[in-house]
């Protein structure tokens, strides 16, 4: 990436992705090979006032050493101090950049078992879902964004050399993210935010009951909504009133489905990276809300270990609609990665709910999220099931049908 653009993202991650405060505490979770990218954040972000700016670095060459040579004794063993950390961070307002730049196929080789061990040990300190809950629940600022790696260029680009893939991916993430040389990306993602408002304040509006997906891929299924759902996009609101963007890009509108009230069978359109393996054409099959059955032509064993994270992830946590004929989608790029390939296509994750996504959620309890729909997890994975011929029908509390998606398309 040039250093004119390297900045520019940075800007727009800063001002509009986290919305850095004064006097912020700014904590940047990124791979080392985005350091000049973080470098160029760390100074934009002291630059708009924050106190300090905190740096997680990760390693992917380090991290496939661990589940290769660590014991399991070894891996499940994470200790007390890590969650205060990260607790102590949340705790003291800070807003977090995710910077994304994962080689897809990184633990294609290790043990599923052993990555998956090492979640469900983190999950077991209840301090862990505690910590999950500031992102969920919109309490602090959060982003989630994406640059370059040589692994994962090639990845999306094959038959190119390392380079020219490279700068292939670099031009397709900052294309993504409306960034060129010529204009201001910040007003730019301002501008698009304000049509996906419109776009969720009209599905507010028509209040559904259900939504009814079809398509050839197979696809049959129909999602209850809880009664008092919200819709959301683009920018959010933290709980302390702060305007930010958690996923740059963003194409999508999204709500929570009722836990128990989704039934039929669903197929993915595109493959699922997912904890450094690729799952390919991923099924499941639900009934009165739980996946009953599931399957996958590649790394199957992956997506049963994810469905068996916990209780929650037998159910679906969020619902969300993207119009086939959309910016990220008409790119034609297969990212290999979520943040850019949900923004692609209409999706659905298994696990977490998030409680903004019902009328007050934010301000109630667990129990009382659970009790009005939103389904809870220690794990939130989006998947994506948006076709050219998905049909979508929504039914009204009074029985009226009404075709929401029509071709891949909204026909609202």
């Amino acid at each position: 990436m040039k250093k004119e653009l390297i900045e520019k993202y940075a800007e727009l991650v800063v001002k509009t992705g986290v919305n850095v405060q004064k006097n912020q505490l700014v904590v940047i979770n990124a791979n080392i090979v985005a350091k000049e990218f973080v470098e160029e954040l760390a100074e934009k972000a002291y630059l708009a006032g924050a106190s300090k700016v905190k740096v997680n670095w990760s390693d992917e060459a380090l991290q496939k050493m661990k589940f290769q040579y660590q014991s399991n004794e070894t891996i499940s063993d994470i200790r007390d101090y890590l969650y205060a950390e990260a607790l102590d961070d949340n705790e003291r307002g800070a807003c977090f950049i995710h910077v994304l730049s994962d080689n897809p196929d990184n633990l294609k080789d290790v043990d599923s078992a052993k990555v998956a061990l090492q979640m469900s040990s983190y999950f077991k300190n209840p301090l862990a879902s505690k910590i999950m809950n500031y992102t969920m629940a919109n309490i602090n600022q959060w982003c989630v964004v994406g640059y370059p790696s040589n692994e994962w260029a090639q990845k999306v680009f094959p038959n190119e050399t390392a380079k020219n893939a490279n700068n292939l991916l670099s031009k397709a993430i900052l294309k993504t993210a409306r960034i060129t040389s010529r204009n201001n990306p910040v007003k730019e993602l301002e501008k698009h935010n304000r049509k996906l408002h419109a776009n969720f304040v009209k599905m507010n509006k028509l209040n559904f009951k259900s939504l009814h997906y079809t398509n050839s891929l197979g696809t049959d299924i129909e999602i209850g909504l809880p009664k008092h759902h919200v819709w959301a996009g683009g920018a959010e609101l933290s709980q302390s009133g702060i305007k930010y963007a958690p996923n740059i890009p963003s194409e999508e509108i999204f709500t929570a489905p009722d836990k128990l009230q989704v039934n039929g069978i669903v197929y993915a359109s595109m493959p699922l990276a997912y904890n450094g393996s690729v799952i390919k054409d991923l099924w499941i099959k639900v009934k009165d809300g739980k996946i009953i059955d599931f399957g996958a032509k590649e790394n199957q064993n992956v997506l049963a270990k994810l469905l068996d994270t916990d209780s929650g992830s037998h159910y679906l946590g969020e619902v969300a609609l993207v119009p086939y004929d959309s910016p990220i989608s008409n790119i034609g790029i297969l990212f290999f990665n979520t943040l850019y390939d949900e923004n692609a296509s209409c999706h659905l994750a298994i696990g977490r709910g998030y409680p903004m996504c019902i009328k007050n959620g934010e301000k109630m309890t667990e129990e009382e999220c659970e009790n009005a729909g939103v389904n809870f997890s220690n794990t939130h994975v989006d998947f994506m099931v948006g076709t050219k011929d998905l049909q979508i029908i929504g039914t009204k509390y009074d029985g009226q049908k009404v075709t929401v998606f029509k071709e891949g398309n909204f026909a609202i």
